[in-house]
């Protein structure tokens, strides 16, 4: 079964995720109250927002409500954002404290990307090796179509 929600960690402070349309989505609170100093981090977000025009106007494109485990152990719909979302929220964040996490942020999707350019370099030879098991997800079924074309 796949992971569909988890906590990650980053310099000893954890990050809510949840897996949407195939992607894992940050809570932007985590990421705020680790990037900030801020007692209040929704206050936080209403200025980061009023500085960034740019960004509260495309506020809703970038923040997709979720449902995550609240501290309190309950779900609750807490506004997340994909990797490219958190690399945007973090570019409107004024602090030292961005810097790791866009490298930590970055270093992900480089993995990724290794990881697909290494099946992709394998062309037919991994269709030929174990077709039978490249199609058992959605995923593994594009890159069958992304190697075949």
């Amino acid at each position: 079964m796949e992971e569909t929600s988890s906590l990650v960690v980053f310099q000893g402070n954890s990050i809510r995720r949840t897996r949407h349309n195939n992607e894992w989505w940050f809570s932007v609170i985590d990421i705020i109250v680790i990037l900030t100093d801020s007692n209040d981090p929704k206050q936080y977000i209403k200025k980061m927002r009023s500085r960034d025009p740019l960004l509260n106007a495309n506020w809703g494109t970038i923040c997709t409500p979720l449902e995550l485990i609240a501290p309190d152990g309950r779900k609750r719909e807490t506004n997340c954002v994909n990797t490219e979302g958190a690399f945007r929220l973090i570019q409107s964040i004024p602090s030292p404290k961005a810097e790791p996490l866009k490298l930590w942020l970055a270093k992900r999707v480089m993995m990724g990307l290794t990881f697909l350019t290494s099946l992709l370099s394998c062309g037919n030879q991994l269709l030929n090796y174990a077709p039978q098991n490249l199609i058992t997800t959605n995923f593994k079924y594009q890159l069958i179509t992304i190697v075949t074309t």
